[in-house]
């Protein structure tokens, strides 16, 4: 399947190690400039990562330039992972299927840092959504949700590994599933959402 991959580091990396070994083909990643090393594991730039593997790497980037890229592209699918941006309309028309994988288990911890709040709360259980891309961040209809324990000695290092491996599996499936034309989806229960806005470090 041809991919466009929005993604950051962390995450993406194992998404993009992933969807290529089952053997499908990223055009093209959009992220962004990185101002030093992961802070949370051991994790190799994934613009070095993509360009390694012969992918166009788009780091600093605005809608319109990334419009065009993505239309002479004419992707099979948009697949956003752990990205910084919230991705427009215009964007999602450029594909005929878009998916984000959420770092939680959607309805709930919508919003940017669901992991840090996660812990911050005291949950035991956590997961990976995949849903379809709507103009609404976090609240397209759900395809795929897998369930993760958090473990006692879980920190935000452990847990977002944990999760970017998780995250990857769910892709996989995700892919193997729509090419299957097995994919269904079904609507998020919005009596049931939470939002949390941005972790403030500085705070809690």
């Amino acid at each position: 399947m041809k991919i466009v991959l929005f993604a950051l580091t962390g995450f993406g990396n194992k998404v993009l190690e992933a969807i290529l070994k089952d053997g499908h083909e990223v055009q093209a990643i959009f992220t962004r400039k990185e101002s030093g090393p992961y802070p949370y594991y051991q994790e190799e730039n994934i613009a070095s990562f993509a360009a390694r593997e012969g992918i166009s790497v788009f780091e600093s980037f605005d809608w319109q330039s990334a419009s065009k890229i993505i239309a002479k592209l004419r992707p099979e699918l948009l697949l956003v992972s752990t990205f910084h941006r919230i991705i427009p309309e215009n964007i999602l028309l450029l594909a005929p299927r878009g998916v984000n994988l959420h770092p939680s288990l959607l309805p709930k911890y919508r919003g940017p840092t669901p992991i840090a709040w996660v812990l911050h709360n005291k949950e035991t259980v956590t997961g990976v959504t995949a849903h379809w891309l709507v103009k609404d961040a976090d609240a397209g209809e759900i395809l795929i949700q897998e369930r993760l324990a958090i473990e006692a000695d879980d920190d935000e290092g452990k847990l977002r590994y944990k999760l970017s491996v998780l995250a990857a599996e769910v892709a996989v499936k995700l892919i193997k599933k729509i090419q299957e034309n097995k994919i269904e989806s079904y609507p998020q229960i919005e009596k049931e959402a939470t939002y949390f806005p941005k972790f403030d470090r500085d705070k809690y």
